[in-house]
């Protein structure tokens, strides 16, 4: 019997037009009226994700920037993983010579020293507003992520550098193609679906995980059931108990009906 839901929120509840469909929305509802926990486990900064969770009156704390952070709706937080400011300037002056967009995230604000066309992407996708620094000297505090977005063959390349380097100290995952992700350890949704399911008293065997991305594979495998969309990653869909719909096409909503309702 599934007792929590943890739904991802680009590519997965949100469609193409970045919103939450009306079937998603009535099978959150009915989920919730069954007395099933929801909430959202996103590689989205807390401020991107919190409106979505306004907009079907969820009130469970959302797992976001991968995991690094469990917050309230009313912005209390549970669990906070950051990277130490040290290896966040490491990690900096690594990527700054690769010359693509970099975004740092502190305070659940997005720093940038400056803007090319994925950044300003990233920007319109997130739908949050961005502060202009210079690093290291903006590392004002330890981050809660750093972000790398550029050509997928490029972030291929840098993400296998970078594993070598930083493997044993950070999370280092793509959450797009276009967007290579660094984190701390325990960054993971995993390790935050986890924690948050001991919390509430729920037993790994009572959680259903949907997700389509490389970020997701730890919680699809962690879950008791794990479902990958239609459009997920390759890799995602081989981990996942089940292969749902679209996110186009109410892939989140078929699941809970298959599953939950």
């Amino acid at each position: 019997m599934i007792k929590l839901v943890a739904v991802d929120l680009d590519d997965t509840l949100l469609n193409n037009d970045i919103k939450i469909s009306e079937e998603n929305k009535k099978a959150i509802q009915e989920c919730r009226k069954k007395g099933v926990y929801f909430t959202f486990a996103t590689g989205r900064m807390f401020c991107a994700a919190v409106n979505y969770a306004k907009e079907v009156d969820l009130d469970l704390p959302l797992i976001t920037y991968q995991g690094a952070l469990i917050k309230t709706i009313d912005e209390k937080e549970i669990q906070h993983h950051v990277i130490e400011k040290n290896i966040a300037a490491d990690v900096i002056e690594f990527l700054r010579g690769y010359k693509l967009q970099l975004n740092v995230y502190m305070n659940d604000n997005l720093y940038v020293e400056e803007m090319n066309d994925f950044g300003n992407n990233y920007v319109s996708l997130s739908r949050v507003e961005h502060k202009i620094t210079n690093f290291p000297q903006g590392l004002v505090t330890n981050p809660t992520k750093i972000l790398l977005a550029g050509e997928p063959s490029t972030l291929d390349i840098i993400q296998k550098e970078a594993s070598m380097i930083f493997g044993n100290k950070l999370t280092i995952t793509k959450s797009k193609d276009y967007f290579l992700e660094f984190g701390n350890e325990k960054a993971k949704k995993s390790i935050a679906l986890k924690a948050l399911a001991e919390n509430l008293g729920i037993k790994r065997e009572e959680i259903l995980a949907i997700g389509d991305g490389m970020n997701d594979l730890d919680m699809l495998e962690y879950a008791g059931t794990g479902v990958a969309m239609e459009n997920a990653a390759p890799q995602a869909k081989e981990v996942a108990d089940y292969i749902t719909d679209t996110n186009d096409n109410h892939g989140v909503a078929k699941a809970i009906n298959k599953f939950v309702l």
